[in-house]
């Protein structure tokens, strides 16, 4: 009777086990849809890795609409022309995003980030709170995968001094799950830059610091202007590195905080922090003529 009482709980176990399984690759699925639908709803060539093929100009740059190849502005609005033009040729696309296309699903979106060459290429949403997301995708549909989203007491248009972007760190790299790699200086070697696009700019990032560090730890303040903690805040961010990028902020920079998951507890978190180096001004919507 035992025995077949143990043999009953380890089918259940396994029964669970599979369900739950299948739930996960169920619900990874879904959150690749939803990326795809959101890259081709912005104009981004065809999927969520869009950021990997932006990276081969040569070859690929083409299926950006014809809008860059090989360097040159053809059919982009006249603001956007401009800051394409100045752009680095690789990341030149992403001034073409179309963010209002995506804000008529959900006025929620504020904007995009990419990382060059990886899979890390996602809408950005702001809830009323860090809860919103934590299990939405952009389009506010129930998914373990949760979204992008922007901390909910800083400025949408990512002008705060110290900006912070959470997402989860999913087991197929997707979301942030390609962070875990900036342990490594290959590979920060071989993609040094965050990308943010907003309504009207791109902004450009270079990574200097990347660690694990506590929920309670200086990285989360939110009162670093208020006590005039900036010079002390970056001075922790270089000293808490386990990398050395080999860049060092400019004076007052302004930080910008990838948050996500050590897949060790609830304790600490792993985090890439980059500080702005360039923002090029796009004027994605022109005026209607009267």
């Amino acid at each position: 009777m035992r025995t077949k009482l143990v043999r009953v709980g380890l089918g259940i176990v396994l029964l669970m086990g599979l369900f739950f399984s299948a739930r996960q690759v169920w619900d990874a699925k879904r959150a690749e849809q939803a990326s795809r639908e959101a890259a081709q709803i912005a104009g981004l060539p065809g999927s969520v890795s869009a950021s990997v093929r932006l990276v081969s100009m040569e070859t690929d740059v083409q299926e950006r609409t014809d809008t860059v190849k090989e360097g040159s502005i053809e059919t982009l609005d006249e603001g956007v022309k401009g800051a394409a033009e100045t752009l680095p040729k690789e990341a030149a696309a992403l001034a073409g995003i179309d963010l209002r296309g995506l804000q008529e699903v959900n006025q929620d979106v504020l904007g995009w980030i990419a990382i060059l060459g990886t899979k890390l290429s996602y809408p950005i949403v702001q809830g009323e709170d860090n809860d919103e997301y934590l299990y939405r995708n952009w389009k506010k549909e129930n998914n373990k995968s949760g979204s992008i989203f922007l901390e909910s007491t800083n400025r949408p248009d990512f002008s705060d001094f110290h900006t912070i972007i959470y997402g989860h760190r999913m087991r197929d790299n997707s979301m942030f799950g390609i962070l875990k790699y900036y342990q490594k200086r290959d590979f920060l070697e071989g993609h040094p830059d965050i990308y943010l696009v907003s309504q009207d700019a791109v902004f450009r990032y270079r990574i200097f610091a990347a660690y694990e560090t506590g929920v309670k730890s200086m990285v989360y303040r939110l009162d670093l202007e208020e006590k005039g903690l900036e010079e002390e805040f970056i001075e922790f961010c270089r000293e808490s590195s386990v990398v050395d990028a080999r860049v060092i902020p400019e004076p007052e920079p302004q930080v910008l905080t990838l948050s996500t998951c050590t897949g060790r507890g609830h304790s600490t978190r792993w985090v890439v922090q980059g500080y702005l180096t360039q923002t090029y001004s796009v004027h994605r919507y022109p005026e209607e003529e009267p």
